[in-house]
């Protein structure tokens, strides 16, 4: 996805993402992102997110570092297939 400029600071931002663009990156119903970004920052499927007003927005960067903590069985050395977590587990609040 490109970037956009920041004026006059020449580094790029990526544009950030709606829930049910999320959850279509992830494969996921849109009721389970609202979930997590609804979650306690300490539950470990908390997603981080950016809330303005009552829309709630997702950095890709957050995305793709919540997936990375909540793959199971992923071996950086070996390479090996990740193992999902269930997509039924019950968030706690």
């Amino acid at each position: 996805m490109p970037g956009v400029e920041e004026p006059g600071r020449g580094r790029a931002f990526k544009r950030l993402l709606s829930v049910p663009e999320a959850a279509e990156r992830l494969g996921l119903p849109v009721n389970a992102v609202y979930q997590f970004c609804r979650a306690k920052p300490e539950h470990p499927l908390f997603m981080p997110h950016i809330r303005l007003g009552k829309r709630v927005y997702i950095p890709p960067e957050a995305l793709e570092l919540w997936v990375q903590k909540n793959t199971v069985g992923l071996s950086e050395a070996s390479g090996e297939e990740a193992f999902w977590r269930q997509e039924g587990e019950a968030l706690e609040e």
